[in-house]
């Protein structure tokens, strides 16, 4: 409810609660009066209001469905990521390993050729 500067209700103010309370009142009495006082634009209002609720809960769905479908798939990509990575790791290890037992049959061979010589 709005005040003017005089702190006294406007006439507009007066007359809607003057119409809510009849609303109010008729209400009261029956649901067909209440259904006769809306007017075309305010049942045009009603419906597009519903609609629009509902529009808002599917975009509020669908903006969590995809939340979590971009959240599920950062994950897996993460987990794979982690794993290629733990991959690699292993196969530096082995390939180290590898060199150094190279390097390590090279030697013997050198002193293996100097026992027979």
């Amino acid at each position: 409810m709005v005040f003017d500067k005089s702190w006294q209700w406007s006439i507009d103010e007066d007359h809607l609660l003057k119409k809510n309370q009849k609303n109010i009142l008729c209400y009261k009495e029956s649901n067909s009066c209440s259904n006769q006082l809306l007017t075309d634009i305010d049942r045009s209002w009603i419906i597009t209001h519903m609609q629009n609720r509902r529009r808002e809960r599917k975009s509020l769905q669908d903006y969590l469905r995809k939340n979590h479908e971009i959240f599920t798939l950062q994950y897996t990509l993460n987990v794979k990521r982690n794993e290629i990575e733990r991959l690699e790791n292993h196969l530096r290890e082995e390939e180290r390993l590898l060199i150094k037992s190279e390097k390590n049959i090279a030697e013997d061979l050198v002193l293996f050729d100097q026992f027979l010589d």
